[in-house]
């Protein structure tokens, strides 16, 4: 997870986490939306589908209940899907799953701290970062590392947890000195 997904996608997102919970049908609801993700994150042309104005909207909506069936989604998730084709939404489905997710994982406790450097991390310096992320997120049960190596950073770590970033690059370090010269 990166910064939290804000706009439609989120608040479409949280009402269905917050229908799921009053339910008590929180589990089946989030592994429906997890099946989902897979099928968008395995066939990224799903996305372009639903994203496709030519196609019809009971179409697109026949293709996600198709992959729901499949898994034995509850009913409310069906529901929901239907009340987005309605509101001419399924264009956002990876989004509002994507943000479902987040909203579930957090609701866990669980956090997700992207951590950016310009070469892999060995495992004791993922070990000093687990520890340090796990520090500055108080609140989380559980927090996990989202690597990424980006060689333009030249060297340093740069941090993000939900809107909180810590960036202690050579990149950023030369950006700061830079603006200061030219000031």
């Amino acid at each position: 997870m990166s910064v939290l997904t804000k706009g439609p996608e989120r608040r479409y997102a949280t009402a269905l986490f917050e229908l799921a919970q009053q339910q008590k049908k929180r589990a089946d609801v989030e592994a429906s939306m997890a099946v989902l993700a897979k099928a968008l994150e395995e066939a990224p042309v799903l996305a372009s589908y639903l994203k496709n104005k030519v196609v019809s909207v009971a179409d697109k909506t026949q293709a996600i209940q198709d992959i729901l069936k499949t898994a034995k989604a509850p009913e409310l998730v069906a529901k929901f899907i239907r009340f987005v084709g309605c509101e001419g939404r399924l264009s956002l489905l990876p989004e509002i799953v994507r943000a479902f997710g987040e909203i579930s994982a957090l609701a866990a406790g669980k956090v997700t701290v992207k951590v950016a450097t310009a070469n892999a991390l060995t495992s004791a310096q993922r070990k000093e970062i687990q520890a340090i992320a796990t520090k500055l997120a108080v609140d989380a049960k559980e927090v996990e590392l989202a690597e990424e190596v980006d060689a333009d950073l030249i060297a340093g770590v740069r941090m993000q947890i939900g809107s909180q970033a810590w960036d202690a690059t050579v990149r950023n370090q030369l950006s700061n000195l830079k603006n200061q010269l030219s000031n």
